[in-house]
């Protein structure tokens, strides 16, 4: 047979440059063209494609959903679009089939990191759909114009309405006939003004019974605080509204409350103090009683208090309000408060009485758990957006063949490329380390070698610091080069951005007979000791002391201790919080 060459005029050499696979196909099914990117594909360099049938060299598509598209394509003469998985080479491809006189030109990519992708973002929404489903309280998600898209089993056990009717017709079929209209009030209220929206209804039971709930919803913004979701949460409260309500009528305090009732008097001295406050708080009956209620405020919300009493005096019940409260260990505590006022028999107020929940793991899995999600929804979504604009207009210009744009669209690309990389190889890494199918390669390591050079490619991206390297290990050990540096880079970078207001990262090598130390010391912000023992939990992420978030998604610690005990090493921490962090990689050196 003839040997087929490959074409190299211009415009065929032009295909070179391009990221997605191009092949040229004949009536007889051989190749005849591909360029660069289709040889990395498929494995295979051109000599062993060109002049053979796809039919030969790839056997496993015969039959298959790609072979009937083609053959549609040259029978239709049309071109087509497929999405497939091929077994051998364990990739999901995307290709585009143009017919030609000649036969076939098609257009491929590797869709792989896409679709694990999509697969963990589905696995991660039926988790937290299962989440929803397990949670005491009814779950549900509207839109942004507050039709509601999601509510959890809860709700339909509860009420027996269909998930049709969830979405419009709730209202009337489930509140109160009292309520009605003061619940659809707030609700138009924080749809038109995007503030959170906190009510208590009575809510009709599938059984025809009325019971009290609190419902709150919180708006989700995006980049650019447009309102994209409503997430709220509907409690059922009937049993303690049944029992503020006897407390506003006879008496403020219940001794037995599983809640923290504390009361006192306008001029703020405590008068009592249940067993509830004693172990939310720390101070005993004897050490409250007498004392200001500034006791456990903290100092910057002493005006808080001064506020409750003048909406108090002027009727204004407060229910259900959050906010921080202090231990006589120092430490806060979030807390939810509904405070009423007691009056004497002549009505007139003489102090007040609170009841006090400790709200801090709520809130704590709250505040995780929608950042993650709206972290994820907008890391994820931005560059892809990006990337497929940019890319579909390269391919509209390269068409055109009008060229004087490239580069410009090429770095755009690769801005947006990278970013999307760094995501998703986390979000990778991460699924792959939970699944146990992290790869390693390993090879002989120098440590003074690799720490110097990943110091060398981060210093000019690190301009506010100086990044000095002490001490040396001499060691050479069996490992993954890569993935050690991967570990290295995540300390180093987190130092750098942990430590805004400082100058210096300091990396210490050391030795000993069997193993070598790599020490990553900063000096910024510290990590309270409340969070040390979470700061390797995946998708855990750093607060300072004053609950300032850093950015990231949470996994690279994470990931980084898994690469190190893969190694049969151990990745410690010491931190003081204001005075900075020292991360060590101890790793066997034989």
């Amino acid at each position: 047979m003839q040997q087929i060459e490959q074409n190299t005029s211009y415009p065929f050499a032009l295909l070179d440059t391009i990221s997605e696979a191009v092949f040229v196909i004949d009536t007889t099914w051989r190749f005849t063209y591909v360029n660069t990117k289709a040889e990395e594909l498929v494995g295979k360099p051109r000599e062993a494609l060109l002049g053979n049938t796809i039919w030969d060299l790839f056997p496993e598509t015969v039959d298959t959903l790609l072979s009937t598209e083609m053959h549609c394509a040259v029978q239709q003469n049309t071109s087509t679009h497929v999405e497939a998985y091929y077994p051998p080479l364990q990739k999901w491809f995307e290709s585009r089939i143009y017919p030609s006189a000649d036969g076939l030109i098609i257009f491929s990519q590797d869709l792989t990191g896409r679709k694990q992708v999509e697969e963990a973002l589905q696995r991660n929404e039926a988790l937290l759909r299962t989440l929803a489903d397990t949670a005491p309280s009814i779950i549900w998600i509207a839109d942004p114009d507050g039709i509601i898209t999601f509510h959890n089993k809860q709700w339909i056990e509860y009420t027996g309405v269909s998930p049709q009717e969830n979405a419009t017709n709730w209202p009337e079929l489930v509140l109160h006939p009292d309520d009605l209209e003061r619940c659809m009030q707030a609700w138009q209220y924080s749809l038109q003004h995007g503030s959170n929206y906190e009510i208590e209804v009575r809510n009709k039971r599938y059984d025809g019974v009325y019971r009290w709930f609190i419902t709150r919803a919180k708006p989700l913004r995006d980049a650019s605080g447009r309102i994209t979701a409503w997430f709220g949460s509907t409690t059922d409260i009937h049993e303690r509204k049944l029992l503020e309500e006897e407390l506003g009528k006879y008496a403020a305090i219940v001794s037995s409350s599983y809640d923290a009732i504390v009361s006192k008097t306008l001029d703020g001295t405590i008068t009592s103090w249940n067993q509830a406050a004693e172990r939310m708080f720390g101070y005993t009956a004897e050490e409250a009683i007498g004392q200001p209620i500034t006791l456990i405020i903290p100092p910057e919300l002493h005006q808080e208090e001064e506020d409750i009493i003048g909406k108090l005096r002027q009727g204004i019940g407060i229910q259900h309000y959050e906010t921080i409260r202090m231990r006589k260990d120092g430490t806060r505590v979030d807390v939810s408060l509904s405070i009423s006022p007691i009056k004497d028999s002549a009505g007139t107020i003489i102090g007040t009485a609170k009841i006090i929940r400790d709200i801090t793991e709520r809130r704590e899995l709250e505040r995780r758990k929608d950042e993650f999600i709206s972290m994820a929804s907008h890391e994820l979504k931005t560059p892809i957006t990006s990337l497929k604009g940019f890319t579909h207009l390269l391919l509209r210009k390269f068409e055109r063949q009008g060229l004087q744009e490239e580069m410009s669209l090429l770095n755009k690309m690769d801005a947006q490329m990278n970013r999307l990389v760094k995501l998703i190889n986390e979000l990778l890494d991460a699924s792959k380390i939970q699944a146990g199918r992290l790869d390693y390669e390993e090879e002989p390591v120098d440590i003074d070698a690799l720490v110097q050079e990943t110091v060398e490619m981060l210093q000019p991206t690190c301009p506010t610091h100086t990044l000095s390297v002490r001490g040396a290990t001499h060691a050479v050990i069996a490992g993954d080069k890569d993935r050690l540096g991967q570990v290295l880079t995540n300390l180093i970078t987190n130092a750098v951005k942990y430590s805004p207001r400082a100058t210096n990262v300091d990396i210490t090598l050391s030795a000993s007979k069997k193993t070598v130390t790599i020490s990553v010391r900063d000096y910024g912000v510290g990590i309270p000791k409340a969070h040390q023992k979470n700061i390797f939990d995946r998708f855990y992420r750093v607060y300072d002391s004053h609950d300032k978030l850093f950015p990231g998604l949470g996994m690279g610690l994470y990931i980084a201790c898994e690469i190190v005990k893969r190694h049969g090493g151990d990745l410690t921490m010491e931190s003081e919080e204001g005075k900075g962090s020292t991360f060590m990689v101890t790793l066997p050196s034989k």
